[in-house]
């Protein structure tokens, strides 16, 4: 990125830092998923008892 200007690369580089990661993405997915098998588990308990 030669052609930024200072201020340029700093905005970027605040927008980069300001996503979240990969790793971070990937952690709430999995929590997503662990909730939503958790409601269906829950919601499955009282009709089969």
């Amino acid at each position: 990125m030669d052609w930024m200007h200072e201020h340029e690369l700093r905005r970027v580089n605040q927008i980069k830092l300001s996503l979240p990661s990969s790793g971070e993405e990937a952690l709430a997915a999995r929590e997503r998923i662990q909730k939503r098998i958790a409601a269906r588990r829950a919601a499955r308990t009282p009709a089969a008892a």
